[in-house]
């Protein structure tokens, strides 16, 4: 199975499971680089200029249940948790993600 990751300016890439250590050099990359440039002005912008991968090592995201990462945080994101976990349980019905 192959995951989409969406990454800055609407691009995305490909990345094969046996591949997460190339997908987590990206976050990385792409984080700082928001990070630099943001300005949160609504809880989109505030999402993404977030260094989530700051305090995170690459076994926390290799273990990551989105699921739950959402609803831990969907006091600070409302919007954006509700369209997560919509768009999540949709994938987890579909292929068993």
């Amino acid at each position: 199975m192959t995951i989409i990751c969406g990454i800055r300016d609407s691009k995305s890439i490909a990345v094969q499971p046996n591949d997460r250590v190339t997908l987590w050099n990206t976050l990385q990359n792409e984080q700082s680089k928001r990070s630099r440039t943001n300005h949160p002005t609504s809880e989109l912008r505030n999402f993404m200029a977030t260094n989530f991968m700051a305090h995170a090592n690459l076994e926390d995201f290799e273990n990551l249940d989105l699921m739950a990462w959402w609803k831990e945080n969907e006091g600070q994101y409302l919007i954006l948790a509700d369209m997560a976990r919509d768009l999540l349980s949709d994938l987890e019905s579909k292929f068993g993600v």
